[in-house]
C-alpha cells in the first residue's frame, strides 16, 4: 500500500538532490502547491522550498541551480562580473552555457548556446542550416522600465549584448556560417537591431 512522504521525509531527500543539481539546470518549482486543506495524506507545507534551503544550510552544503544563484533585486558591479563557459554534450550537440557571474558565484545572466554536430539529423529549416542556435537569453538583476537606468542593475548594463557577442565569436570559433534564435514578439526588435534578420521560421544573423 503507497505510504506518502512525510514533511521531513521530503525535505531530507530534497536536500540530498539539490546540491547535485548542474549549474545549467533551473529548478522552478520544488513542490507543487497545493492549499494544505486539499490534501489528503502527506506534506501539506507550501513552504518546502525554504524548509529545504534551510536543511541545506544547516549541512554546509550548496545548490549550484540556476535559480539558487540568481542576482534577483540585488545591484551587481561589472568589475566583480566574470565571464564563464560550461561546455557539455547533449544528443547530437555541444551545448555551451555562457554566464556572467558575481565574485561570490551570484548569477546576473546567461545565454545558451546549441552547437549541432555534423551528423545531426536535419530539420529541413534553411534558416538552420550552418546555424549555431541560441537556446536562452536570460539578464537578472532588478527590473526597471524601459529608457531608464540605475546603477548596478544587470539588465541595464548590457549583458544580454555582451553575451551575444561572445556566443557569436564561439560559434565562430567553431565554424558555423550564421546564429538562429526564436523570439517572441516581444523581444524580436531587441535582435533585430542587433543584427538579426527575419528568416522563414528563425531570426537569423550571418557571422563575419
Amino acid at each position: 500500500e503507497f505510504q506518502p512522504y512525510t514533511t521531513q521525509e521530503l525535505v531530507d531527500l530534497i536536500a540530498d538532490i539539490k546540491p547535485s543539481i548542474p549549474r545549467y539546470c533551473r529548478v522552478n518549482r520544488v513542490i507543487r502547491d497545493i492549499p494544505g486543506n486539499n490534501v489528503v495524506e502527506g506534506n501539506r507545507r507550501t513552504s518546502l522550498r525554504q524548509d529545504v534551503h534551510s536543511e541545506i544550510k544547516r549541512r554546509g552544503t550548496k545548490c549550484q541551480c540556476i535559480r539558487c544563484r540568481e542576482v534577483k533585486g540585488k545591484t551587481v558591479e561589472l568589475s566583480s562580473l566574470a565571464l564563464n563557459d560550461l561546455v557539455y554534450q547533449a544528443g547530437k550537440a555541444e551545448e555551451h552555457y555562457i554566464s556572467f557571474n558575481t565574485a561570490d558565484d551570484g548569477l546576473a545572466g546567461f545565454i545558451r548556446l546549441s552547437l549541432p554536430a555534423s551528423n545531426s539529423p536535419a530539420t529541413g529549416m534553411t534558416d538552420l542550416n550552418g546555424a549555431a542556435l541560441i537556446r536562452e537569453v536570460h539578464v537578472y538583476g532588478q527590473s526597471l522600465g524601459v529608457g531608464t537606468e540605475k546603477t548596478g542593475a544587470a539588465q541595464h548594463v548590457g549583458l544580454g549584448t555582451r553575451l551575444l557577442e561572445e556566443a557569436e565569436r564561439v560559434a565562430k570559433e567553431k565554424g558555423f556560417r550564421k546564429l538562429a534564435v526564436i523570439a517572441a514578439v516581444g523581444t524580436r526588435q531587441y535582435y533585430l537591431d542587433r543584427g538579426f534578420e527575419r528568416g522563414e521560421y528563425y531570426l537569423v544573423k550571418e557571422i563575419k
